[in-house]
């Protein structure tokens, strides 16, 4: 019975490893489309894929001895405690790639809006204009603390307080509708997808 409890075990953290494989696989997908994929999130990465192999490099070398039955009831109770051990590590570390990916997840679905006069972007150094020039949306250097800062996957619509509005960034005119609300103009997002598709 202590032999099947260490089979057991073995199974339990092999099912444990392979769901954090395509945890850590998905995540990689969705970080490779983001702009956000950067140095330290591929050292992340790579860092937990590595525990992973080691993990599964033990299990075979257990499964291994187990197989060939060389292994004397007194080193049982070792492995036993060495599994519990690893297998609350496993625990700890999965938790710790949980968060990691929700940490990353929160991130790549950050997103950051900004309302206000022509002449208040202009002093922020978000647009540039002049006389018979277009207007033109800057690429850098604003003011982030501006900014209002959301969540891509929770807003759907952004209140103008304004009779007259006007969207100058690049976002797809077929993602989003400006409506009238009473006195103010109100910009619905159609399509989250499409609307933050260029920039965050």
């Amino acid at each position: 019975s202590r032999k099947q409890e260490i089979i057991n075990d073995i199974k339990l953290i092999k099912l444990d490893i392979e769901s954090r494989r395509r945890s850590l696989e998905n995540l990689e997908a969705r970080l490779s489309k983001s702009n956000n994929y950067n140095e330290e999130m591929k050292k992340t990465i790579e860092a937990l894929r590595s525990q992973i192999a080691m993990q599964e490099e033990t299990i075979a070398n257990l499964q291994a001895e187990l197989a060939a039955a060389n292994i004397k009831i007194s080193d049982l109770n070792k492995d036993v405690d060495s599994l519990i051990t690893r297998n609350a590590e496993t625990t700890i570390e999965k938790k710790a790639a949980q968060e990691e990916s929700i940490r990353l997840n929160n991130a790549l679905n950050t997103c950051y809006y900004v309302i206000g006069s022509k002449s208040e972007l202009k002093e922020h150094k978000i647009i540039e204009s002049g006389f018979l020039r277009k207007t033109k949306v800057m690429e850098s250097d604003y003011e982030l603390s501006y900014f209002t800062r959301a969540d891509k996957r929770t807003l759907n619509e952004i209140p103008l307080h304004s009779k007259k509005a006007k969207v100058l960034s690049k976002h797809p005119v077929d993602s989003y509708q400006i409506v009238t609300d009473g006195d103010s103009k109100t910009l619905v997002i159609n399509n989250r997808t499409k609307f933050w598709e260029l920039s965050n």
